[in-house]
């Protein structure tokens, strides 16, 4: 059985959305799951890359925490 934890807040599934719970694949690379199985289907583009979705697979460029902005490395956003 694959290793999982609850998600963090900010933590995202494959399809973009918040993700519920984190999975620990077998190269160790974490990966988000929203619990809706529809890959983001409805949701128009990759918001990753902004082409077509992905099948199979995540997202070449996916990362479970989107990369902090300059606003969010500082306390209150400045």
């Amino acid at each position: 059985m694959t290793p999982w934890r609850e998600a963090a807040l900010g933590e995202l599934c494959t399809c973009g959305r918040q993700a519920r719970e984190v999975f620990v694949r077998a190269d160790g690379d974490e990966i988000g799951y929203c619990g809706i199985p529809d890959g983001g289907a409805k949701s128009g583009p990759c918001p990753f890359c902004g082409l077509r979705r992905h099948s199979p697979g995540p997202c070449p460029r996916y990362t479970l925490r989107p990369p902090l902005t300059r606003d969010d490395s500082r306390p209150n956003g400045g």
